[in-house]
C-alpha cells in the first residue's frame, strides 16, 4: 500500500491553496518528483491564465540523528543521573555534519532544477526531470 501523495493529489492540493490565495509553499525536505511535476504543471497553467503561481520556499533536512549521536561512531552519549542525557560532539559545524548538510542542499537544488535521481531508503527511487524554477520562483 502506497501512502505517498501522487501528482494528482498534489495538483488538487495546489488548487485548494490557490483558492485560499496562498502565495508561498515551504517544503522542509526534498519530496518525490510527483510534487515538482505537479507544481510545474500547476504554476505553468497559473501563469498562462495570468494568475499568480505558488512560489516555492525549499528547505532541507538537517542530519539530526548524526548530530545526536544516533547514526555514527563519532559520537558518544553521556547520561546524567539516568534521567537527562547530553550529547557530546553535536557541533553543527563538524566536518562530517557539514558534508551531510552540503549533500542535502545539493540534492534540493538538483531536484528543483530537474537534474537528479534520488533513492528513498531502498524502497523506491524518483527521477527529477522538470525544472520548476522556471515557473515557481520570481
Amino acid at each position: 500500500m502506497n501512502l505517498l501523495p501522487n501528482r494528482q493529489d498534489y495538483l488538487r492540493h495546489f488548487q485548494h491553496c490557490a483558492t485560499l490565495q496562498i502565495q508561498y509553499m515551504r517544503t522542509y525536505t526534498t519530496l518525490t518528483s510527483d510534487f515538482y511535476e505537479a507544481l510545474y504543471e500547476f504554476n505553468l497553467s497559473q501563469r498562462i491564465a495570468g494568475r499568480n503561481p505558488i512560489l516555492l520556499l525549499h528547505g532541507i533536512w538537517t542530519p539530526e540523528p548524526q548530530m545526536n549521536g544516533e547514526d555514527t561512531g563519532n559520537w558518544t552519549f553521556n547520561f546524567l543521573k539516568g534521567i537527562n542525557s547530553l550529547f557530546v560532539g553535536s557541533d553543527a559545524f563538524d566536518p562530517y555534519i557539514m558534508s551531510i548538510m552540503e549533500q542535502n542542499i545539493q540534492q534540493a537544488v538538483d531536484a528543483v532544477h530537474g537534474r537528479s535521481t534520488m533513492d528513498y531508503a531502498s524502497t523506491f527511487s524518483t527521477e527529477f526531470e522538470i525544472d520548476v524554477s522556471q515557473v515557481s520562483f520570481e
